[in-house]
């Protein structure tokens, strides 16, 4: 039911190929050297490459392609990295008893390329953790909030869903699950923006610095919500609290 964007495969498609370009292009030339000039040979090694392998990788690539969906992520290409990883062992087993002038370049090749990888991995893993811990005092006190309004009702919120189950309270409605299937004309959001209008909620947090979110969000809960709730911005998170 998600809408599928080209934009959004194209942008996970760039990063992919950043982060393993050499990867991506070595094992591309070995499966058409491979396809040219062995595929009348036969015997168990071939039959899994040929056939298992290919079978793996095709249904891999079909899933990838998904990625292009609202809401996708980098898990949908674990798939086509573990059927690209399988054919990379292949191809370093047979450089170690080939005596081609290839086998050193392409191993050196790869040896650049896990340093890219394990650099790349780390610049990100520090900028993600350094905007992370610079944030804990915030995330703090945005639990403390939480926790002290869940005694007088549940909580709604996109992000940090995390908090509302930290304090003891079941999730009482998922933003962008909900919203995509409004999108497809799956849900009624009336009864929910009725709730919001008799201020049935005691804290209301969206993420971001405006409360127009198509994605998670429909009109009517919107419109319930300026209605009947007192908006304040607080760093990444508008927190909303019912009107006395």
């Amino acid at each position: 039911m998600n809408a599928y964007q080209l934009t959004i495969w194209s942008s996970w498609l760039k990063q992919f190929l950043l982060i393993w370009p050499v990867f991506i292009v070595g094992i591309l030339a070995y499966l058409g050297w491979l396809v040219g000039n062995h595929v009348h040979r036969t015997g168990a090694s071939n039959t899994f490459m040929m056939q298992g392998w290919l079978i793996f990788t095709g249904g891999s690539l079909l899933s990838a392609l998904t990625v292009g969906k609202v809401g996708s992520g980098a898990n949908y290409f674990l798939e086509s990295i573990a059927a690209l990883s399988l054919l990379l062992v292949v191809v370093i087993n047979r450089l170690q008893y080939s005596r081609t002038y290839l086998s050193l370049p392409v191993l050196f090749l790869i040896c650049l390329q896990l340093i890219w990888l394990i650099a790349g991995s780390a610049t990100l893993n520090q900028a993600t953790y350094s905007k992370t811990w610079g944030r804990m005092e915030v995330y703090s006190q945005m639990a403390q909030s939480v926790k002290a309004a869940s005694d007088h009702g549940p909580i709604l919120t996109d992000d940090y869903l995390g908090l509302v189950v930290n304090a003891n309270q079941a999730i009482y409605y998922q933003p962008f699950e909900y919203g995509q299937l409004y999108q497809a004309g799956l849900w009624n959001p009336q009864p929910l923006a009725e709730e919001i209008r008799q201020g049935h909620f005691p804290l209301i947090l969206i993420g971001g610095t405006t409360i127009d979110k198509p994605c998670c969000w429909p009109p009517e809960l919107v419109a319930a919500i300026k209605a009947r709730y007192q908006v304040e911005q607080q760093s990444d998170m508008l927190i909303c609290t019912p009107r006395e």
